[in-house]
């Protein structure tokens, strides 16, 4: 139907039909010729959501499970916006729906009221994001695997299940998320000289501070260690409820020669880590510090992995 597919999980995708409506004369003719193709071939059902963008998309595409096809037109949409709960939006989680439920707000229609610069003071760029996703507003391409550019950085960040307290708390947290960064890194032969630390606090208020490093690293103790010190100077006026760790500057299919032999036996440990963890499972091998890591399904999913990487990782 169409060549233009976006994996978004494994049993997800988003397709831009707007180059086939001339073949097959309608998007809801399309759905509706792929859910008999499915249903005949496999005897499973499915759900379509058909609207003007990928967020809208997605929202529809929830609305009548397991069997559903809802279709938004560009002119209903203030309208299907309307009452639609916050916590329904791909992409605002239970704590983000929680903040603004507080405060009296439920809907994306309630939303759509808020000042921008609210949203912007409170959330920092994903402030922006949100006000467009309360008037339905989405400009993000549906990119097809063969076309996915090389990422311009590797990061992963992490919701506390209780705020955390203290700078070890945090800190532990940072030496996991730099751990997944570094495993995703070699994964896919890179290095990167800038490291990146992220942290929002209790009444939403986000930070970002970067370092950059004089040599490409991709092990998970060169990430924490250039991650603790940013954290050892960034503020810490109240508890912490989210961090995040990414690595940019990157340089694709780089090889470093180590200077010392100890470097190098660090490096051949890390792989070996690897191969273990991918064999048995995550964090089958893994640092004695982490020990008291989050066992919580709570790290945000990158969009972008290497090819071949576990996805619970």
């Amino acid at each position: 139907f169409t060549p233009l597919v976006e994996v978004a999980s494994i049993d997800e995708a988003f397709l831009d039909v707007t180059g086939s409506l001339y073949l097959f004369s309608s998007a809801e003719r399309i759905a509706r010729m792929i859910k008999a193709d499915i249903k005949a071939r496999y005897d499973l059902s499915c759900s379509i959501g058909v609207a003007p963008n990928k967020l809208l998309a997605k929202l529809a595409a929830e609305q009548q499970k397991p069997d559903g096809l809802v279709i938004i037109k560009p002119e209903d949409v203030p309208q299907c916006l309307a009452h639609v709960p916050l916590g329904d939006v791909c992409g605002i989680g239970p704590r983000t729906a929680a903040f603004f439920q507080q405060r009296g707000i439920r809907t994306c229609g309630e939303l759509q009221r808020v000042p921008p610069e609210y949203l912007r003071r409170h959330f920092g760029v994903t402030g922006a994001w949100l006000h467009d996703a309360a008037f339905g507003r989405d400009t993000s391409p549906v990119v097809p695997a063969d076309r996915t550019a090389d990422p311009k950085s590797v990061g992963h960040s992490m919701t506390f299940e209780h705020n955390a307290e203290t700078r070890a708390e945090v800190a532990v947290y940072l030496q996991q998320l730099s751990e997944m960064v570094g495993r995703r890194m070699r994964a896919a032969h890179l290095r990167g000289t800038t490291v990146a630390v992220t942290v929002r606090y209790a009444s939403f208020r986000s930070q970002t501070v970067r370092h950059t490093v004089p040599a490409a690293l991709c092990r998970g103790d060169e990430i924490f260690h250039a991650a603790a010190l940013i954290w050892s100077r960034m503020p810490m006026p109240e508890p912490v409820r989210l961090a995040g760790v990414a690595v940019s500057n990157l340089q694709v299919h780089a090889e470093q020669l180590a200077l010392f032999p100890g470097e190098q036996r660090r490096l051949h440990l890390a792989q070996a880590q690897d191969v273990i963890n991918d064999r048995y499972g995550e964090y089958t091998l893994f640092p004695a510090a982490l020990l008291q890591r989050t066992q919580r399904a709570r790290v945000i999913a990158p969009s972008w992995r290497p090819a071949g990487l576990r996805s619970g990782c």
